[in-house]
């Protein structure tokens, strides 16, 4: 992959200061802050409006709650995607949001062909910086013809999303980045996607080659720098210019910082997805929510389980074949006890075709892509999973969990790490706890109990997030309370 496309496709870049081209108003807020934010009040157009910039539609989803209740309290909200999406996505997003959505402008044409005379490499780096430059425009011309009084975003890294979010600042318009998952420390997503890359490479590679990259890096930066395209990495989420981050729990913060995040600019909100579980926790029954769903999807009655998948082949952490080999052998250990049926839910990036081969499992064995997913936790008796974030909602339900790493990669071992689940080193550690998990004893109190300490500490758990960070929004555009 040409130096190009990893510096568009990286998503972990902090935006250095732009040194030209850029409509810097007076009180610039790189300098100086929030507390040159304009104020709703101040704008000759009084209506508030919201954009929110998504990265991808399950991340603006998640959001629903949030944006159905600013726009109850008379906000304007639109919705960008960005990078683009096909129509039929934008379309069903809209639908389910009832909402405007659309697609960021696309307007970075390639360079001359004439250029390629010049050979590969400057090619590449012509390309670039008119990559470069277009995006910034891009941005400018966004937002003038938004006229956004905030900028949402689920993330605020990449290319096209930096210079937004910096053009936003400049002209003082406020910038909140939303986390709208659950994050594992940044080297834990690094060793999952590159440790096999890094080992192909470092066998393929002479000594000499490394240092010639990084001449040849150092030359192009220099170069982008002086044209004010200029791009610094914070590896992980927050590493962006967005003026603040709402997060969901105080681990978070920790977490972030460690990763080089100020902190100053974090505030534990929670999210507001995890509100609808605090209260369906406390008024929906469990027992009757599953015999729904079982008839629904015409399970036999029973216990349930419910395996979250990741999307491991998307990212190229293992082949198709060898994730399939995997299910196999969890669905056949789950089947083995009688009274155990099981509900695979597809990660949003996983492929349902993938999983045809469990209408050989029917009826006791069902995939679905689309279904409510705090439904299906809710409703289990059991819950599933590698390494997924739908762990923490397992736990704030109170269910009993079992983690699973079948080849020994240390970097899947993270909430097994954290405690509050059985971890299973192999498929017979995992056949043998399906069988025990579920009798009452003294370990799985001391599981519960320990999950508790780990929501307490991930999560905001108590029915307010979505307040929280809706006061958060107002206080960045500074919205007087007789407004509120």
């Amino acid at each position: 992959m040409d130096r190009l496309n990893l510096a568009i496709q990286d998503s972990v870049v902090l935006l250095m200061p732009l040194k030209m081209g850029m409509k810097i108003l007076p009180n610039d807020t790189r300098t100086s802050g929030n507390n040159t934010m304009a104020t709703v009040a101040s704008n000759k157009d009084t209506s508030i409006r919201v954009l929110l910039v998504g990265h991808a539609p399950h991340a603006v989803h998640s959001l629903t709650h949030l944006l159905q209740n600013l726009h109850a309290e008379g906000m304007d909200c639109q919705v960008c995607l960005l990078p683009q999406r096909d129509a039929a996505e934008v379309e069903l997003l809209g639908q389910k949001l009832s909402m405007p959505v659309e697609n960021y402008p696309d307007i970075t044409p390639p360079p001359p062909a004439f250029f390629k005379v010049f050979g590969a490499r400057l090619y590449n780096l012509i390309r670039n910086i008119s990559d470069r430059y277009h995006l910034r425009k891009a941005a400018i011309k966004f937002l003038n013809a938004k006229q956004p009084s905030i900028l949402l975003l689920t993330i605020d890294s990449g290319v096209a999303t930096g210079f937004l979010v910096r053009e936003a600042n400049a002209r003082n318009i406020p910038t909140v980045l939303i986390q709208w998952a659950f994050s594992l420390p940044q080297e834990y997503y690094n060793r999952l996607r590159n440790n096999d890359d890094e080992s192909e490479t470092s066998q393929k590679t002479s000594p000499s080659r490394p240092s010639l990259q990084t001449l040849r890096n150092s030359a192009t930066n220099r170069i982008l720098s002086t044209m004010g395209l200029t791009f610094e990495s914070i590896p992980g989420f927050g590493g962006g210019e967005s003026k603040k981050i709402a997060v969901m729990g105080e681990a978070f913060v920790e977490q972030f910082a460690r990763q080089g995040v100020p902190k100053e600019k974090m505030v534990v909100t929670g999210h507001p997805d995890h509100d609808q579980l605090y209260n369906r926790l406390i008024k929906e029954d469990a027992t009757a929510l599953k015999n729904h769903i079982l008839q629904d999807l015409q399970i036999p009655n029973g216990k349930l389980a419910v395996l979250c998948t990741q999307a491991v082949v998307h990212f190229g952490i293992s082949t198709l074949q060898e994730y399939q080999k995997q299910i196999h052998s969890i669905v056949d250990a789950i089947l083995e006890n009688e009274d155990i049926n099981l509900v695979i839910k597809l990660h949003p990036r996983e492929n349902i075709h993938d999983y045809d081969f469990v209408h050989a499992y029917s009826p006791r064995v069902s995939a679905v892509q689309d279904y409510e997913l705090i439904s299906l936790i809710h409703a289990c008796d059991l819950f599933l999973s590698q390494y997924s974030s739908t762990i923490l909602l397992a736990m704030g339900f109170g269910k009993p969990i079992i983690t699973f790493n079948f080849d020994g990669k240390d970097e899947k071992n993270f909430f097994a790490s954290l405690g509050g689940s059985l971890h299973a080193k192999n498929i017979d550690d995992f056949r043998v706890f399906t069988k025990t998990i579920l009798h009452p004893n003294t370990a799985h109190e001391r599981l519960q109990e320990k999950q508790q300490e780990i929501i307490s500490r991930y999560m905001k758990l108590d029915g307010k997030a979505l307040e929280r960070m809706t006061e958060l929004i107002r206080q960045e555009m500074r919205i007087p309370e007789s407004l509120q």
